[in-house]
């Protein structure tokens, strides 16, 4: 053997299995970087065991992929994430903890009150501890192997699972040649269960349901597989280029930004549209476009193929929809008419719209329960706690409480000082009124 050649290294079968976990890792923070235009993936790793010494004791963490990511003002942070795996199989990736560029410790699950108390720590001193655990237990991943290697481990079993598995695109096209001849160059699959209720269409006779683009129509098409068959949907018409401006919520229902979607997809339902854009990567983006009264389109999203259960609409977005129906998003829209109107196409505001919906599409301003009531000395939490509001949202409802009171014009001439005082025992004597009535009918 040649002294100087080095040895390949040959990966076993759960490192290959994690190597294909890092890529989605990977590529799902870089798209996700990318799209919000909020820097750039510097590096990933993977621990099956990370040990983080912490004020109350030392706490592992198993099959964790921590990345380094550089923001647009070269800042650096970690994030530390695993891999969720439903029954199905469906994976899902979950953020765990992130490491700010000074060190701060921000926790999804309360680690950082428990364990850490928002300490400051040195994660590279703590990877490069973990580091030399991690090289006896996987070899092959704790050292970084030669990224081209890694790529043609990937590739290799791609390979082979493309010659296993017909594209879809050619199954389509095959499938719809009978009635005509699409020319199908781009397919995504729709992975959301919240299609049906949004688009109010029932696709329960489909295994599957997605968008394909048709060069002979030069069209977008929604097509659905049928006893392992594709076939147009009923319903939708091949969606045109358009010049038409959604007001689009994102998952989270926490912004509201104005675009102009690539295309729009009619229905047979006057008031239900698909939007399709075009995304960063070429991919295809849908969403469902409500149609209201006012002649404004609101688009919410839709979760498609490649995309974590946390790249879709919200279920309480969803629910606060559903329950008080396209009356509400009316509203919503025409109490922030204003603001929708000043928008320009690419800008973007945030707000609970969640909640506003709620409400009626009044606008709600949220504020912080250790903030102090301007004016006051008292914070909003303790103003709710004395108001007696306890359950769901006492901040919103102590501020709600605040802000109608000052509108009262019998409270023009008071302090805010005196107003909290005036709200307060307000309340106390409304709750032991109530209750000393309630004794009296007994």
């Amino acid at each position: 053997m040649d002294k100087n050649k080095t040895e390949q290294y040959t990966f076993g079968v759960d490192e290959k299995e994690i190597l294909e976990k890092m890529e989605i890792v990977e590529s799902s923070v870089r798209q996700n970087l990318l799209e919000k235009n909020k820097g750039e993936l510097i590096q990933t790793k993977y621990y099956s065991e990370f040990v983080l010494n912490t004020n109350n004791g030392p706490v592992t963490l198993n099959n964790i992929f921590i990345t380094k990511e550089k923001d647009k003002q070269g800042n650096m942070s970690y994030h530390l994430r695993w891999i969720y795996e439903s029954e199905n199989g469906e994976k899902t990736i979950e953020e765990y903890m992130v490491v700010d560029s000074n060190g701060k410790v921000h926790a999804v699950d309360g680690l950082d009150e428990y364990y850490l108390n928002n300490a400051e720590i040195d994660l590279d001193e703590i990877m490069a501890e973990n580091d030399d655990k991690e090289k006896d237990r996987l070899r092959g991943i704790s050292e970084k192997a030669d990224k081209k290697e890694i790529e043609k481990s990937i590739k290799e079993k791609d390979d082979k699972d493309v010659q296993k598995e017909e594209k879809p695109e050619e199954q389509i096209e095959k499938d719809l040649s009978e009635e005509e001849n699409l020319d199908i160059s781009y397919y995504r699959k729709i992975k959301d269960d919240n299609l049906d209720e949004q688009i109010k269409k029932d696709f329960s006779e489909y295994e599957e349901e997605g968008i394909a683009y048709s060069k002979t129509k030069n069209a977008f098409i929604m097509v659905g597989k049928k006893d392992g068959k594709f076939q147009m949907v009923d319903g939708f018409e091949p969606a045109q280029p358009t010049l038409k401006t959604v007001i689009s919520i994102n998952e989270k229902g926490k912004e509201a930004g104005k675009k102009v979607p690539h295309a729009l997809m009619k229905t047979n339902n006057s008031r239900k549209e698909m939007s399709i854009t075009i995304g960063q990567y070429g991919y295809i983006e849908a969403g469902t476009v409500d149609r209201l009264p006012c002649n404004k389109r609101i688009e919410m999203q839709v979760r498609e193929e490649g995309e974590t259960q946390n790249e879709r609409t919200s279920p309480q977005l969803s629910r606060a929809v559903r329950t008080q129906g396209t009356e509400a998003l009316h509203n919503w829209a025409e109490e922030h008419e204003e603001k929708n109107e000043n928008m320009k196409q690419g800008d973007t505001r945030k707000e609970d719209i969640t909640e506003e919906i709620e409400n009626d599409g009044k606008h709600i301003e949220k504020v912080k329960e250790d903030e102090k009531i301007p004016g006051t000395n008292m914070k909003w939490k303790d103003f709710a706690r004395q108001c007696g509001y306890r359950e769901g949202d006492s901040i919103g409802k102590a501020y709600r409480r605040f802000e109608d009171a000052k509108k009262d014009i019998k409270n023009k001439d008071k302090s805010n000082e005196d107003l909290v005082n005036v709200i307060i025992e307000e309340e106390v004597y409304g709750y032991m009124h109530c209750n000393k009535e309630h004794e009296l009918s007994k």
